[in-house]
């Protein structure tokens, strides 16, 4: 299998309580996956599907995020591992566990205005990459993903 590295951002957070903590984020954009797939991928690599817990991870994504097309659409959108699949309308990370500390939501969650219907379908997390803020939508949609060092 190809595994192909597109862009490795190294962060470093800081916590008063806490020593440097260090992400290394890989941006899949050899191929395009579903959610549950993308997660695989992550873990078979061993990797995690995105989490973003601060707005300088956020930023650290954002300001790297690979362009995939040309203008005026030059970003695309990126899997994390955000979801409600355990309940309805509470978003965790799937890869942690934790609920979302931190969130960049474009819209209210479920409140893709893209989405013919608006209903309980939308349940994982996307970087939407022209926005640069999440979306949920159907897992089984396509998209590039985000993987992190565990």
């Amino acid at each position: 299998m190809l595994f192909q590295i597109i862009f490795v951002c190294i962060l470093l957070s800081y916590t008063s309580a806490q020593a440097p903590l260090t992400k290394q984020y890989k941006f899949e954009t050899y191929f395009k996956a579903n959610w549950f797939d993308a997660y695989l991928f992550c873990r078979d690599h061993g990797m995690q599907l995105a989490t973003i817990n601060t707005p300088e991870e956020h930023e650290a994504i954002a300001r790297n995020l690979p362009k995939t097309n040309t203008y005026p659409v030059e970003y695309d959108d990126y899997w994390l591992s955000g979801t409600d699949l355990a309940k309805e309308g509470y978003y965790k990370w799937f890869s942690t566990g934790k609920a979302m500390s931190y969130v960049a939501w474009e819209l209210t969650p479920n409140q893709d205005p893209y989405s013919a219907t608006v209903d309980d379908v939308e349940d994982c997390v996307f970087f939407h990459g022209v926005g640069q803020r999440w979306l949920s939508t159907n897992c089984t949609t396509l998209n590039y993903f985000i993987c992190e060092t565990v």
